[in-house]
C-alpha cells in the first residue's frame, strides 16, 4: 500500500484555524498538526514530511538538512525573513508564500488605525470607561483625512487596496515604491510618485507596505523622522523592525510627530516598550491580517500551492 503523503503544520495558531486546516484538506493527503512546537520537536516531524506549512513562526535550519523528502515549505502569510529560505533553495525545496490573501485585511487595518490616531480612539474608549467624558478637552488633537495628504511606502498589493480605499475620503494620496508602476496604474488609482525623502516632508500621514530587507530595516529612523510635518502620524502594518522604535518614541516625546498606529514592532510581544504609555499611539498585536476570511483564503492558498507540486506542477509565489 503506497503511504500517503503527509503536510505537516508546524506552527502553533489557533484552534479556530485548525479547525479550517482540517476542513479544508485535499483528499488523499494526511494532514500532521505538530504536538511540540520547539526546534527539536519540528526538526523530527519535519523529518518525514513531505509538505510543510508555517504560519507564523520560524523552521531550524538542521530541520531543512535533514529532511528526507521534503517538496515544499509553504507560508501561510507574506513574509519570509524567518525561513531558512537559501539552505532550502540550496537542496532544491521551494519556499512559498501565500502573498495577498491577507491584504483586504491588513488595508482595512491600516484606515482603521489612521482613523484611530487622528480620534485619538484608544484614549477616549479608555476615559469613558473610566467614567471622564470628553466632549470638548481634546478636539484639537481631532482631525480628518480630507484634504490631507497621506504617504504610502510600497505600492504593492496591500499598498494599492490601501489607494482604493483612501480614494473616498478625498485626501491627496502619494507615494514612494522602488518599482514605479505603469502611469495607467497610477492614475487609476489616483496616486502620485514622490521620491522617499520629499514624500516624507509632504506627508500628513504616512502608511507603511513594505516587506523586512536589509534595505526597509529600520527605514523610518531619527533622520526620516526629522524630514516629517510636526503634525504628521505614522502607521505600520508591515513588519516591526522597518520602524526604529527608539526614534520613534523620541520624535513622539519631543513633539516633532503628532502621532503614531503600530500593529508590529521590534520585538514580539513587546515588554517595557515606552510606547505602550503613550495617548497618541495607537497599538494592536500583529493582527492586521488576521480576518477570518483572510485565514480561510491563505489556507486554501496554501493548499493549491501543495496540490500544484503534487501534481508535477511548479508553485508559485516562490521566494
Amino acid at each position: 500500500m503506497v503511504a500517503r503523503p503527509k503536510i505537516l503544520f508546524a506552527d502553533d495558531v489557533h484552534e479556530c484555524l485548525l479547525e479550517i486546516f482540517r476542513e479544508d484538506l485535499p483528499d488523499g493527503f494526511d494532514l500532521e498538526i505538530l504536538a511540540q512546537d520547539t526546534p527539536e520537536g519540528k526538526i523530527r516531524a519535519i523529518e518525514s514530511a513531505d509538505y510543510v506549512m508555517i504560519w507564523s513562526g520560524g523552521i531550524p535550519i538542521e530541520a531543512i538538512t535533514r529532511a528526507k523528502q521534503l517538496k515544499l515549505i509553504q507560508k501561510c502569510g507574506q513574509g519570509l525573513d524567518n525561513l531558512p529560505v537559501e539552505e532550502a533553495r540550496s537542496r532544491g525545496i521551494p519556499v512559498a508564500n501565500a502573498g495577498g490573501t491577507n491584504s483586504t485585511a491588513v488595508a482595512e487595518m491600516a484606515m482603521l488605525l489612521m482613523l484611530a490616531v487622528y480620534r485619538r480612539l484608544s484614549q477616549i474608549d479608555t476615559a469613558l470607561r473610566a467614567g471622564t467624558f470628553y466632549k470638548y478637552e481634546l478636539r484639537s488633537h481631532f482631525h480628518e483625512i480630507e484634504d490631507k495628504t497621506v504617504g504610502i511606502v510600497g505600492l504593492g498589493t496591500i499598498g494599492k487596496k490601501v489607494a482604493k480605499r483612501l480614494s473616498g475620503f478625498d485626501c491627496r494620496t502619494v507615494y514612494y515604491d522602488i518599482d514605479r508602476p505603469d502611469p495607467v496604474i497610477e492614475q487609476s488609482l489616483g496616486v502620485e510618485y514622490l521620491p522617499l525623502d520629499e514624500l516624507l516632508r509632504q506627508s500628513d500621514i504616512l502608511t507603511l507596505h513594505v516587506p523586512l530587507t536589509s534595505d526597509t530595516r529600520r527605514l523610518i529612523n531619527a533622520e526620516s523622522l526629522s524630514m516629517m510635518k510636526s503634525s504628521a502620524v505614522v502607521i505600520n502594518t508591515s513588519r516591526g523592525p522597518v520602524v526604529d522604535q527608539g526614534a520613534l518614541y523620541s520624535a513622539l516625546v519631543e513633539g516633532r510627530i503628532a502621532g503614531a498606529g503600530l500593529d508590529v514592532f521590534e520585538k514580539e510581544p513587546p515588554e517595557d516598550m515606552p510606547l505602550l504609555h503613550m495617548d497618541q499611539v495607537v497599538l494592536s498585536p500583529h493582527i492586521a491580517g488576521g480576518t477570518i476570511e483572510a485565514a480561510r483564503r491563505t489556507i486554501q492558498a496554501a493548499y493549491e500551492n501543495i496540490l500544484r507540486v503534487h501534481n508535477g506542477e511548479p508553485p508559485i509565489n516562490v521566494a
